[in-house]
């Protein structure tokens, strides 16, 4: 037995509605669109003004994909977006040097600490030595002691302390000192005071590759070998 589709003047009350609704659905499918585009058009603006004022736009647009691929609201990516760009440009004034716009990775790492809520201040005291390349560094070394829970003034003395080559794992050996029963104020003690001893840091790290410590040299002092007899 064939069964035919009923027709809409079968059943016109269903078909009306059907109808409206699929026009229901295009009008928000088009305001949808129309609001996209104006918040994509709105973090475009930050973006340009960056640009024309001569600030690195690479780490913005960093912060807009991050912000897309965690499905961040687009109105808090644009607010975050703007205080990098203006924190970038606070940097800017005092970082540059006469006739020479300040390095864009440097710039970048002000502005992610400013973000992180480390203060111009500090983060002026952090960066008067060093080559441009360090300076970064420790300025990330000091954002990651930060945002694992240790108070930035107290942070930065661990970070202009230690040798340049430890800086990225700084935070691990906080942590791992956290983990041993220390207070956060203990453990940045002990930071500090193992700064101006490179090796004291080894035992605290997980074993690194090859068997060696946090120095790069081995966490245990090497056994007594007898001196070969003279022939």
């Amino acid at each position: 037995m064939k069964l035919n589709s009923p027709s809409p003047q079968t059943y016109p009350i269903a078909s009306l509605v059907a109808k409206r609704s699929m026009v229901g659905l295009r009008v928000i499918l088009i305001v949808l669109l129309m609001c996209a585009n104006a918040h994509a058009e709105n973090v475009q603006s930050v973006i340009d003004a960056a640009k024309a004022k001569g600030l690195p736009t690479a780490s913005l647009i960093n912060k807009i994909r991050e912000g897309s691929a965690k499905k961040i609201a687009p109105d808090r990516i644009k607010a975050v977006v703007k205080r990098l760009a203006t924190y970038m440009e606070q940097a800017q004034s005092w970082l540059a040097k006469p006739k020479h716009k300040a390095d864009p990775v440097l710039l970048a790492a002000v502005a992610e600490a400013r973000l992180a809520g480390i203060s111009e201040a500090i983060l002026r005291r952090l960066l008067p030595a060093g080559s441009v390349a360090k300076r970064a560094k420790r300025v990330d070394a000091l954002v990651d002691l930060h945002l694992r829970g240790y108070a930035a003034e107290r942070a930065l003395q661990a970070v202009l302390e230690a040798p340049a080559g430890h800086l990225a794992s700084l935070g691990q050996f906080a942590d791992q000192l956290l983990r041993n029963g220390l207070t956060r104020a203990e453990v940045l003690d002990s930071v500090i005071r193992s700064a101006k001893k490179p090796r004291a840091f080894g035992p605290a790290l997980p074993s690194q590759a090859k068997g060696k410590g946090y120095g790069g040299k081995p966490a245990t002092k090497p056994k007594n070998t007898p001196k070969k007899p003279k022939k």
